[in-house]
Order: structure tokens, then C-alpha cells, then sequence
């Protein structure tokens, strides 16, 4: 076990020996989006992305009470001439919804309102990570599903792996992010790719962001106060993943997979 000054705990365990992994696994960027159905009874949602130009690639978030996100032809995406798709989309609670999307650089539609490109999107103007994409990015943003209404939201940079959230509305993101300010959220700081942040409900603060060495995080997923992180590392760097009583300490060889449980709250 890895003990902090306050109190977390972290549980690090090295690939199999036997099965080295033969790629990188996690969220799948090149699809064709997703499909959510409201667990409220409400309709379903559909996100995806469109090649609206030779050269142009434009999400969409449709739903089947009538409105949509997005969906600029080429034409209405003007100079916003980046690459971008929508990717997932969850319902969380309260009516809620949460839509994952990516671009590949920062003049892109996702920076404008899904409902009118002609203006900034209001959604990020209090992000706790960054409001805009200046380079690979992605946008995640919360809406109601009835009213269609921006709720809040933030870009990461590149591409995150997985997100969930927690009974109190916390948002967990399989990526740390970068130093914070004095007074911001402290982590285990062992630099590196292989962890995790959380965020309040409304993406505004970021209150934990942690790294438990190099590598990255593919898989995240919480239940009373203990978050569980799983990814991937290269072998030859494995040997700097933090881990304690570990059931296997050495790598396997390839590409070794890492698990860790933490308690947060």
C-alpha cells in the first residue's frame, strides 16, 4: 500500500507476465458515435460526426424530442475549419446529460454555441480546466435534456479515456492535469500520464488532480469514496509506476496493464 501525508491509499499492480497487451485500449475515437436512451423516461440521444467537406469533419447531438447540437454544413462552419467529432454521450442525473467530443485543433465549431455558431460558447466561460482547444482537445459539456439549455463545461487536453461521476455530482477524468495555483488541488504529484483528476459538478474547479508515474489511464470508476484507475505503461517504464505490496512487481514485457484503488472522501 502507498500511504500520503493525507491519508489516501493507493494499490498499484503490474501486467500479466504471460499476456502482453498488443495495443493501446480505451475509448475508440474513429467511430461513429453513440447512443444514450434517458433513464427518466425522456428520449434517446444520438452524437456523432459528420464529413461535411473534404477536408472537414463536424459533430452532431441529436435528440428525439426534437432539437439538435451542432450539425454545421460546411458552409455554416465558416473559418472553423478543424477537425471535430462528438464521441459519447451519457445521462447523469437530474435530468442531465453529458456529451464527449474532440477536436483536432483549436479553430474549431466546438469553441461556439452548439445552437448558434455565430457566438462563443457559453458553457466554458467558467471551465476548470481550459476554455478553449489550442491544439488536440476535448470538449466535455453538460445540457439539460428536455430544454436543451447549456449547463457547463470544460476542454482537456488530447484525449482523456474515460469519465464517470460519483453519488455527490463529482466528475472524474481518466487524466491529471497540470500544476495547479497556490491553493489549488493537491495530488500525489509522481508526474506522468497514468492518473486522474476530479472536478466539481459544474466543471468549474478542479478539487483533486493526481499521477502515479508515467503511462496513461484508460479505464475510472467510483463507489462510495473509492475511485479504481486502470491502464496501460511500457514496459521499459514500468519500473517507475509508484507501487506498494504489489501482486506482480516486475513487467511482463510489450505493454503491461496497471490498476490502482484510491480512497478519496
Amino acid at each position: 500500500m502507498l500511504y500520503t501525508a493525507g491519508g489516501l491509499k493507493c494499490l498499484g499492480i503490474s501486467g500479466d507476465v504471460n499476456a502482453a497487451s498488443t495495443g493501446p485500449q480505451g475509448e475508440v475515437w474513429a467511430n461513429g458515435g453513440s447512443t444514450a436512451k434517458s433513464p427518466t423516461g425522456g428520449a434517446s440521444l444520438i452524437i456523432g460526426f459528420k464529413q461535411v467537406g473534404n477536408n472537414l469533419q463536424q459533430p452532431y447531438l441529436t435528440s428525439k424530442l426534437g432539437w439538435k447540437w451542432w450539425d454545421w454544413n460546411e458552409g455554416e462552419s465558416g473559418n472553423l475549419w478543424a477537425d471535430s467529432r462528438g464521441v459519447r454521450v451519457h445521462f447523469i442525473a437530474g435530468g442531465k446529460f453529458l456529451a464527449k467530443c474532440w477536436t483536432d485543433r483549436g479553430n474549431s465549431t466546438l469553441t461556439r454555441d452548439p445552437r448558434d455558431v455565430s457566438k462563443p460558447s457559453p458553457a466554458t466561460k467558467d471551465a476548470a480546466v481550459m476554455k478553449g482547444a489550442g491544439g488536440s482537445a476535448t470538449l466535455y459539456i453538460i445540457g439539460d435534456e428536455k430544454t436543451e439549455s447549456l449547463i457547463a463545461g470544460t476542454f482537456m487536453k488530447h484525449r482523456p479515456q474515460a469519465e464517470t461521476f460519483d453519488a455527490s455530482g463529482r466528475f472524474y477524468v481518466a487524466q491529471p492535469v497540470g500544476d495547479q495555483a497556490n491553493g489549488g488541488p493537491k495530488g500525489f504529484g509522481f508526474g506522468g500520464d497514468a492518473g486522474f483528476c476530479v472536478m466539481d459538478p459544474g466543471l468549474s474547479r478542479v478539487l483533486f488532480t493526481t499521477t502515479l508515474g508515467p503511462g496513461r489511464a484508460n479505464a475510472i470508476a467510483v463507489h462510495n469514496g473509492i475511485c479504481v484507475l486502470g491502464g496501460e505503461i511500457p514496459a521499459d517504464a514500468a519500473s517507475a509506476l509508484r507501487q506498494r505490496n504489489a501482486a506482480q512487481t516486475k513487467p511482463g514485457g510489450g505493454l503491461d496493464g496497471w490498476i490502482a484503488i484510491i480512497r478519496m472522501w
